[in-house]
């Protein structure tokens, strides 16, 4: 019995010590932070947003390679496939501005 609660302890150490965290930035191409950007890692259902700095914090990922998704409004999106190794990965992203073509309007009284 022993046994068997040493090799859980031991298991659930592993698990925990295998969660890291991706940090970093997002900006403009004119250097200027994005404060209203959102990061998603759909297989892992998880989503976080930039502070008013363009910063971000993506806890509790796990090893291996993920799809990480950051959009923003009036931005294009991006996708990126990383391989996370290490506790914390370090990732800054500039999002290119989107041009929106609208049609005219006629507003007639």
């Amino acid at each position: 019995m022993k046994k068997i609660i040493l090799a859980i302890v031991i298991e659930l150490t592993s698990l925990l010590q295998a969660q890291n965290s991706i940090v970093g930035t997002i900006t403009t191409t004119k250097n200027q932070p994005i404060s209203t950007a959102t990061l998603t890692i759909p297989s892992l259902h998880s989503e976080s947003a930039t502070d008013e700095n363009g910063k971000f914090t993506l806890s509790q990922v796990p090893s291996g390679t993920i799809k990480l998704i950051v959009t923003a409004s009036g931005y294009k999106s991006i996708e990126k496939q990383l391989t996370i190794t290490e506790k914390t990965t370090s990732i800054s992203f500039i999002l290119e501005e989107a041009v929106i073509h609208m049609e005219e309007v006629l507003v007639a009284t």
